[in-house]
């Protein structure tokens, strides 16, 4: 299970407080993952837990290092089992490393076959951090966010490589070699997503896939919608 949990830190800011044990509201003793979602860090706000509300609500002294240590202690008392990253760079990553005492079991970012950070995957997969690909579909059901690229789900490829394999669209895009969280409220959708260990796609075919990289244009995630001094911040994870 993956939870956001609320300790305070060394810097002035908290990470967010649900408690864990008997009689908590998650009733639960532990946590078997927990991530830092973002690279740059909110000044804590009463009530305000969707991000900063205008520019003055970010931290600019947001220190990675310090923050993956207290996420060691919460291993260390056993309120999680593991401990990982989101949305955060190579750069960003490597400084992690360098000087973590636990590592990163996983790193979750945007990925899918118009986006598929060949390199950033590269870079985990050496060392050990399991990739885990959020919108893998290109979030078909999101409204209001501006897509440059059509959905994958109708692509003449995709369609054409799932005809084949008597698979959907959905079931091929989601057959990659990263762990997949697509979203849906649809029971039927849910059950086709987990359908998808009973065939291989084949080398040939995996390469019409990889020839669909359409690079940063296709990032729908790119947290925009944020106060202009977001996009600004050093720690911006993405090209702007």
């Amino acid at each position: 299970m993956s939870v956001d949990v609320f300790f305070d830190m060394p810097v002035g800011l908290k990470m967010p407080a649900i408690g864990l044990g008997t009689g908590t509201n998650l009733e639960l003793d532990y946590v078997d993952l927990y991530l830092i979602h973002f690279p740059i860090g909110f000044k804590h706000v009463d009530g305000q837990i969707h991000g900063p509300g205008s520019k003055e609500d970010i931290d600019e002294t947001f220190d990675h290092i310090a923050i993956w240590k207290k996420m060691e202690e919460q291993v260390d008392a056993g309120r999680t089992r593991a401990i990982g990253l989101s949305n955060f760079n190579q750069r960003q990553i490597e400084r992690i490393m360098n000087a973590a005492r636990i590592k990163p079991v996983c790193l979750q970012v945007e990925l899918h076959v118009h986006l598929q950070q060949r390199d950033l995957v590269k870079y985990c997969q050496k060392n050990g951090i399991v990739v885990v690909a959020y919108t893998p579909l290109l979030a078909p059901g999101s409204t209001g966010v501006e897509r440059k690229i059509p959905s994958p789900l109708q692509n003449v490829i995709v369609k054409k490589i799932a005809a084949k394999y008597g698979k959907t669209s959905a079931q091929i895009l989601l057959r990659k070699n990263v762990a997949v969280i697509p979203k849906s409220s649809n029971p039927e959708r849910l059950k086709e997503n987990i359908d998808i260990f009973d065939f291989n796609i084949d080398s040939e075919d995996m390469l019409f896939l990889d020839e669909l990289e359409a690079g940063e244009v296709a990032r729908l995630r790119t947290f925009r919608y944020y106060p202009p001094g977001f996009l600004d911040h050093p720690e911006y994870p993405y090209p702007k």
